[in-house]
């Protein structure tokens, strides 16, 4: 373990889900444990567990391709 983790989501679920481009969408990420769920606009896309995960780093944000924009970032202590 280098301390990175990196996550995919299921491909044809997060396109169901996903607003038309020029929409914002919503990503909620949660972090419990050895626990991490991924929603996109509400809807469970993915669940990690027992994983070890550093107690702490950076939180990193990427596209694989494309322009993207973040707004509204909010890091919460559970």
């Amino acid at each position: 373990m280098d301390g990175h983790a990196t996550f995919t989501f299921e491909d044809e679920l997060r396109k169901k889900v996903r607003n038309p481009a020029g929409q914002w969408n919503a990503v909620e990420i949660v972090s419990k444990g050895n626990e991490v769920w991924n929603y996109l606009n509400g809807t469970l896309l993915s669940h990690v567990s027992q994983h070890d995960f550093p107690p702490s780093g950076y939180i990193g944000f990427q596209a694989e391709s494309g322009k993207m924009q973040y707004r509204n970032i909010r890091i919460k202590p559970q």
